[in-house]
């Protein structure tokens, strides 16, 4: 099972024996979603797309593969930091192992966040205090809502993303067009 943000991302990861879950870069969307999959003949859950990075270091099109998955808590204005996750160690091997034959040191291991908020509402997404506290790299909306699903369903999770817009550069006005369902 593939969790995605957007139609496009859908696109990329579908394929045989792939159900794609697309959450519309809206969180309670994807959650109302995930409730009605059963998850009986899944054998992992992936969260991939593209993500807002937190590290400087990190240009846009950087490959990350998710070592560990925590949730920006509710209050954003203290920038709270809330459940984590560590990604499955077996599904990040595989990964780290296909990705150096096709790619050799083309995905690196990195700490994600997950926000509820949509980047036009949440006005510290790219903030260095929220890498400072968190530790995350990269950004994005569907990250923590799939391992916390994974979590409640037993199953092994990862996430792999991609840097769409690097902390230095603010977001252009069509990333902040809300997507619809």
């Amino acid at each position: 099972l593939v969790v995605v943000g957007m139609e496009d991302e859908r696109a990329i990861a579908a394929g045989e024996g792939v159900d794609v879950v697309v959450g519309s870069a809206n969180a309670g969307v994807l959650r109302e979603r995930l409730a009605q999959v059963d998850t009986a003949a899944v054998g992992a859950i992936y969260s991939f797309g593209v993500a807002g990075g937190l590290d400087p270091a990190l240009p846009p099109g950087t490959l990350l593969l998710s070592t560990r998955v925590v949730a920006q808590g509710v209050d954003v204005q203290r920038e709270r930091i809330g459940d984590a996750w560590t990604a499955d160690p077996g599904l990040v091997a595989a990964l780290r192992v296909n990705a150096h034959r096709s790619a050799p040191g083309k995905l690196r291991e990195a700490v994600f966040l997950g926000s509820d908020f949509e980047a036009r509402e949440n006005p510290h997404a790219n903030s260095p205090r929220l890498r400072e506290i968190s530790g995350a790299a990269i950004i994005d909306n569907e990250s923590h809502i799939a391992a916390a699903f994974a979590r409640q369903r037993g199953k092994p999770f990862v996430a792999v993303r991609a840097v769409s817009d690097s902390v230095d550069r603010p977001l252009p006005p069509a990333a902040l067009i809300a997507l619809d369902a």
